[in-house]
């Protein structure tokens, strides 16, 4: 991982994820970044993980309770949530294959687990996520 300090142009290591990786989800929890997933020379993980600034370490986190890659992390009002992805299935002719998910899971920070909110949303295939805060008061009225 890298940070780049724009006063002085110029890019600083900081300490690399404990599982090498790509394709994960990445976003800031509770003032930490929070990465859960991902592809690695094995294929497809559920590894998470997450950075801590003050120490500029990684420690676990939490497993995502399926092998996935490009999962779509959200923080939003103290909450977590992971969003879609890839992973792979059996399909019905017993051949495993790569699926695209469209499900959206809950981190429960007091039980330390994911639990499944929704399955299946319909017309979901291939998007992302963002958090965000609109004021309604500095917007046009539509």
């Amino acid at each position: 991982m890298f940070v780049y300090n724009h006063k002085q142009s110029e890019w600083r290591e900081l300490a690399a994820m404990k599982t090498a990786r790509a394709m994960f989800g990445a976003v800031v929890y509770n003032g930490k970044i929070v990465v859960a997933g991902g592809v690695n020379e094995e294929g497809l993980t559920a590894a998470s993980e997450v950075y801590d600034f003050g120490t500029n370490k990684w420690e676990t986190f939490t497993d995502f309770p399926q092998e996935r890659s490009s999962v779509n992390l959200l923080s939003s009002e103290g909450a977590l949530y992971a969003v879609g992805g890839f992973t792979i299935i059996q399909n019905d002719n017993k051949e495993v294959v790569p699926a695209e998910v469209t499900d959206v899971w809950q981190y429960e920070e007091d039980k330390k687990e994911w639990s499944g909110m929704l399955r299946e949303m319909r017309y979901a295939a291939g998007s992302s996520c963002v958090s965000m805060r609109l004021n309604a008061a500095k917007m046009p009225k539509l």
